[in-house]
């Protein structure tokens, strides 16, 4: 976290306890940290401004759920499938 921090905002340094805001970030350096670390699973942009710095951001990470996901099962070849509520609403 601290080296995407130092690229986003191009310090040479970042400490565990350097609040994101008071050494330069801003709402356009929490999204391009966020796009760094989604590939890794971690918090949305929403985090940073929650746990502002890397001490917060670290006990943050740990208390998340990972989650599992579930396949979609496959259904029956059908010629027709009913339509759902939204794709009801909508007129072609």
């Amino acid at each position: 976290m601290a080296h995407i921090w130092k690229e986003v905002l191009g310090l040479p340094r970042i400490g565990v306890k350097d609040n994101f805001f008071d050494i330069g970030g801003h709402s356009r350096a929490t999204t391009l940290t966020a796009k760094r670390t989604k590939r890794w699973g971690q918090p949305a942009a929403r985090e940073v401004f929650r746990s502002p710095t890397i001490e917060e951001m670290a006990e943050t990470i740990t208390g998340m759920k990972h989650t599992a996901y579930t396949s979609i099962p496959a259904v029956d070849a059908k010629e027709y499938y009913a339509v759902s509520s939204a794709q009801n609403g909508c007129t072609f």
